[in-house]
């Protein structure tokens, strides 16, 4: 039985990834080093803002100290927001998928983006009503694949009103390979979308599909 469904945002709600790529590239830039696309969407997909720039530097044998890593993290946050109010989109299906399942299931999202850029999104495209609650990268010390985010998603939703739910009744809707994995990690049902990765490097989901409205309730309800 499916009692939850939780989103993963950039990627599968919003198409923010290139404003992020875009974001995260003149950011660097601007220090001097290059980000090309194949390597964001080849390395560093799925983490988070701290993480990136860490990972990133590390592989330059630099490590940041805590004000330059503070001073690029406003820098990039600044760039997505003024590139988000004019690219931001939702992907084809999201809002009827959403329409058909906000009365049956109740409905999270567990991201690794900051929470004024998930709220700002979701303000834009105008869906914030479907979402119970959002785990974001400010609530977690851990990005993808680590499983925290999900993990804390199922214990806000057990604090909040309504049935118990175990993990094993959730099912998360992801776009990438580490996503994929923090799902199983934490023992829940993976369902991917094709809208960043191809179907090949997504098997490690349960479920593969190309937009949300091919979802039917008979995947989701399948034990």
């Amino acid at each position: 039985m499916i009692k939850a469904v939780i989103f993963d945002f950039d990627g599968v709600i919003a198409d923010t990834e290139p404003v992020h790529f875009a974001a995260f590239r003149d950011v660097l830039h601007e220090e001097g080093y290059l980000l090309s696309k194949d390597e964001y969407y080849g390395k560093y997909l799925a983490y988070d803002d701290k993480t990136l720039f860490i990972k990133f530097f590390s592989s330059y044998k630099i490590e940041l100290p805590k004000k330059d890593l503070n001073r690029l993290l406003i820098r990039k946050s600044h760039l997505y927001d003024e590139l988000a109010r004019d690219e931001m989109k939702i992907f084809p299906g999201v809002n009827s998928f959403l329409e058909n399942i906000h009365n049956k299931y109740r409905i999270a999202i567990g991201s690794g983006a900051l929470r004024k850029e998930i709220l700002h999104a979701l303000e834009i495209l105008s869906i914030q009503k479907y979402f119970e609650l959002i785990i974001s990268a400010d609530d977690v010390e851990k990005c993808k694949p680590n499983p925290e985010v999900y993990n804390k998603v199922l214990d806000s939703l057990n604090t909040a009103k309504g049935d118990l739910i175990m993990a094993g009744e959730c099912i998360v809707i992801e776009d990438s390979v580490y996503g994929i994995e923090a799902a199983k990690k934490a023992g829940m049902r993976c369902i991917a979308v094709t809208n960043t990765y191809p179907s090949p490097e997504l098997s490690g989901a349960d479920v593969v599909i190309e937009r949300l409205d091919n979802l039917s309730f008979d995947m989701l309800k399948k034990d």
